[in-house]
């Protein structure tokens, strides 16, 4: 327990004292549609470098899951997250799951769950979404990275509007040693603007899928982040 929370201190430390103006992950989350072309959109993503990639379809049952992972070519298996039907991570050999507000709230429940898929993969990768700063500073579990959102108004549901300034989301990013990836508005005018926030990364969704050339999009993107 001594040794968890002085790792979590080094690593607060080091969030907030080595700053960099890169944005380090640029990461793909599906819509929640079924889209024409999907499967070779996403694998065309992977091919221009998408190293992660959430797969978000929560009215799919197990074998819809199964199935929409199937359509992705297995050699980019390792780089799939999955938000639901997390047993499928196991079976088909994936990057790792992530938890919801509605995972969360059975507290005793998920973490057996997670000791369960942690001895079965003991690399599985686990992120979580929140949508305030506060909960996110108050969490005790360290996850890969945790989804921040709404940062802007969210491109593909307009109803998804930002309660927060820039300057409150970087105030909150230097309180925490979780790695927050910005969700929500995200696309190239919106690059300059949060460079210096302090994201470890950002989500990228309707800014691709609304871009009739989603790889083209990605890879606009990944230029503009990585200056």
């Amino acid at each position: 327990m001594k040794i968890n929370k002085l790792f979590s201190l080094i690593l607060w430390w080091l969030v907030t004292n080595i700053k960099t103006p890169l944005i380090v992950e640029i990461i793909a989350i599906t819509s929640h549609e079924n889209l024409e072309a999907e499967h070779s959109h996403i694998n065309s993503l992977f091919k221009a470098g998408l190293k992660i990639l959430h797969i978000r379809k929560p009215n799919y049952t197990t074998e819809e899951m199964a199935k929409f992972i199937m359509g992705i070519n297995d050699n980019y298996h390792q780089r799939v997250v999955i938000h639901s039907h997390h047993e499928l991570a196991i079976r088909f050999k994936l990057k790792g799951i992530h938890l919801t507000e509605n995972h969360r709230k059975s507290k005793i429940w998920l973490s057996i769950m997670l000791r369960f898929y942690k001895i079965l993969r003991p690399k599985l990768h686990i992120s979580a979404s929140y949508h305030s700063l506060s909960a996110i500073r108050k969490t005790k579990r360290m996850y890969a990275y945790v989804f921040f959102s709404p940062v802007f108004e969210s491109i593909s549901k307009t109803e998804h509007k930002s309660t927060h300034s820039l300057s409150k989301i970087k105030d909150g990013c230097e309180k925490t040693a979780q790695r927050i990836i910005g969700v929500g508005g995200m696309d190239e005018d919106k690059i300059p603007q949060i460079k210096g926030v302090g994201f470890f990364g950002i989500g990228l969704q309707g800014a691709l899928w609304l871009s009739g050339d989603p790889a083209a999009k990605f890879r606009r993107i990944v230029e503009l982040c990585s200056y």
